[in-house]
C-alpha cells in the first residue's frame, strides 16, 4: 500500500478524520395565511348548514419544510351553533404531519324568533298580531326563546320593548281559570252529590288541583278542575271543614 494511503487509513482507524458533513434538511418555509384559510374554507363549505356563516378571525403561523405540503383543516362540533371556537389546522406532508395549530374563528347563525309588533305592557294578554316571526342573526346561541304552544293563550310578565325577540321569561301562560273566578263546586259521596258556587283562591289549567272557596260557608277545599267552571272536591268537604274555616 502506498505511504499516503496508509497514512490516511491509519488516521481514519484512530478518528482523526473528521466525519462527512450531513446533509442539510429543507430550510423551513412559511405557510401562506392565504392558503391556510382557504384550508378552513374549504372545510366550511363542506358541513356548513345553509343558515350559518363564518369569520375567520386569526390563523396561525406555520411553518413547513415543502412548498408542496397540504393544509387540512378540522371543524369541531356542531357547526349549526353559533360562538367562537378554535379549528386546528395541520400541515402535512407526504404521510407525516409536520406542524399543527390552531386558527380562531366564529360561527353566526340565522334563526327564526318572534318579536314584539308593539310594545307589550306587563300584564296585558298577547293577541295574534302583537307578534310576526322575523330572522335574527346570533353569534351565540340565544337562550330560552318563546316558542308557543298551539291553544295556549299568554301575557306578558313584564313590559317589552316594541322589535325585542321575546323570551320565555318574558311571558306568562294565562291558566284557564283564573284566581278569582267563579266555578261550580261539585262534592261527591258515592251516587249522591251535591254542587254550590265557589271561586277560585289560585289559577289552574283543566286537570290541575287549586283551592276553592265557597262564600256561602267560608270553607276553602282542593278540588280538581274538570273543565273551566267546574270542579270537584277530594274527599269529602266536612274532612277539612273546620281547619280551613275562617280562610279567605
Amino acid at each position: 500500500m502506498p505511504l499516503p494511503l496508509r497514512i490516511a487509513f491509519g488516521l481514519f482507524l484512530f478518528g482523526l478524520v473528521p466525519p462527512a458533513a450531513p446533509s442539510e434538511a429543507p430550510p423551513l418555509v412559511p405557510v401562506d395565511p392565504a392558503r391556510i384559510r382557504e384550508a378552513i374554507r374549504a372545510e366550511w363549505n363542506r358541513i356548513a348548514p345553509d343558515n350559518a356563516t363564518l369569520e375567520i378571525r386569526a390563523v396561525p403561523s406555520l411553518r413547513c419544510r415543502s412548498e408542496s405540503s397540504v393544509l387540512e383543516a378540522r371543524l369541531i362540533g356542531d357547526p349549526g351553533r353559533p360562538g367562537p371556537r378554535a379549528v386546528p389546522v395541520a400541515c402535512r406532508v407526504g404521510e407525516r404531519t409536520a406542524v399543527r395549530g390552531l386558527a380562531s374563528v366564529l360561527v353566526r347563525v340565522r334563526l327564526p324568533v318572534r318579536v314584539t309588533t308593539r310594545p307589550l305592557r306587563r300584564g296585558e294578554e298577547l293577541e295574534p298580531t302583537a307578534l310576526r316571526v322575523e330572522e335574527r342573526i346570533f353569534d351565540r346561541m340565544p337562550r330560552r326563546l318563546f316558542h308557543p304552544e298551539a291553544g295556549r293563550r299568554w301575557r306578558a310578565a313584564r313590559d317589552v320593548s316594541a322589535g325585542a325577540p321575546l323570551r320565555r321569561t318574558d311571558v306568562r301562560p294565562v291558566p284557564d281559570v283564573e284566581a278569582g273566578s267563579p266555578i261550580l263546586l261539585v262534592a261527591r259521596a258515592g251516587s249522591a252529590s251535591a254542587a254550590v258556587p265557589g271561586r277560585v283562591r289560585r289559577g289552574g289549567d283543566v286537570g290541575d288541583v287549586v283551592r276553592v272557596h265557597n262564600p256561602v260557608t267560608g270553607v276553602i277545599v282542593k278540588a280538581k278542575l274538570v273543565d273551566r267552571s267546574t270542579a270537584v272536591v277530594l274527599g269529602p268537604v266536612s274532612a277539612i271543614r273546620d281547619r280551613k274555616r275562617g280562610e279567605s
